[in-house]
Order: structure tokens, then sequence, then C-alpha cells
């Protein structure tokens, strides 16, 4: 499986480009070159779905990036956001590439126990998102989704900020393209069959 993370405007990183990720990864540089800022966003990220899922089975809102937690404790947005540009966007992405069975395994138990995969089916996923902050909120309480992209084999689903809801509650334009070649697909089938209730 070939697996990339990238990040853009994160504390001290423009542009990190594609960080190719392996099982075994050693991130090596001189003092505050950024190694430490790479494994934060990765522990933000994590922190944050986490806490926000639990939210969700509350019904409770969340912020989508939780700055402080259990994993990581990252101060607020400007503490984030490379040059402390308030009104800059943060932005990651992630690629995968591979045989189907092989990230399924490394992603999630449910798949290995239900799979029928093939073992020469291939994936070719990715996902953008990008984050700013909302100027009306206490920093830490401020990001805001601005931008989602998934790609896998062909299909895109976009998710864009159109605005703000009584100044407050983003809302979102939902597009979709190529599904078709997806749904028809083998790989489709079978996910589909594996979450019939």
């Amino acid at each position: 499986m070939d697996l990339t993370y990238r990040l853009k405007n994160f504390r001290s990183f423009e542009d990190t480009g594609a960080l190719e990720l392996a099982p075994l990864t050693l991130l090596c540089g001189s003092n505050s070159s950024g190694k430490s800022s790479i494994l934060k966003s990765m522990l933000l990220l994590r922190q944050s779905t986490e806490f926000r899922r639990a939210r969700l089975l509350r019904d409770a809102p969340s912020q989508p990036l939780l700055f402080n937690g259990e994993l990581t404790r990252l101060g607020s947005w400007t503490d984030v956001v490379r040059g402390r540009v308030r009104e800059r966007t943060v932005e990651m992405a992630w690629t995968a590439q591979g045989a189907l069975v092989e990230i399924l395994n490394d992603a999630d138990y449910s798949y290995r126990r239900r799979g029928n995969f093939k073992a020469d089916q291939s994936f070719d996923g990715s996902l953008e998102v990008a984050f700013r902050s909302r100027a009306n909120a206490r920093e830490e309480l401020s990001a805001l989704l601005t931008s989602s992209k998934l790609t896998i084999d062909g299909a895109t689903i976009f998710l864009t900020e159109s605005g703000l809801q009584d100044d407050e509650d983003p809302v979102y334009d939902l597009s979709i393209r190529g599904m078709g070649t997806v749904l028809s697909s083998d790989i489709a089938q079978q996910l589909m069959a594996n979450h019939r209730m």
C-alpha cells in the first residue's frame, strides 16, 4: 500500500509536499525543522475525530478541530496556522493506493472479519480537507471546515462552505461526480453487501 500525507499552512510549514508514509516511518531533521509538527497534526486529527464521534453519539455540537485534548495541546488557531496569520487556511491531504484487501486490513477490524475481497482488487483514493478560522469566535473554538474533497476510484464528492447561517452555523454545498463508475464496480457491490442490516 502506498500512503501519503500532506500539510499546508500548518505551524512552520507552507507546504510539506506529499510525505510518503510506511509501517515504519522515520522523521529526521535538525531542531525546529517541523518533525513534531507533523506528528502533532496527526494527533490533532485523531483526538478531534475521537472527540467528535463521542459528541455525535450524544447529539451534541462540536468543533471540527479539538486543539487541546488528551493526545496533544496546540493552543489556539493562531498557534497552529503558519505565521500566526488568522486569515490563512490550513489544509491536510491523504492518498492511499494499493490492494484493497491490504488497505482494509490496516484500516478496520470489522472489514477483516466480514470482507470477502479479491486479492487482485485495487484501491485509489484521496481525501483533502481545508479549515479556516471563524472571525467572530474565540480562537480555540474558531476552526471551521471550509472544504472537503473525497475521491475513490474516479468518483469525487465535494463539500464546500457556501456561507454562514445566522453568522454562526456553516452552510455547505455538496456535489458528486463520477459515481456511476464506483456504484457499478465489484468493490462497491461487496462493500454494500457487507453493510446490509
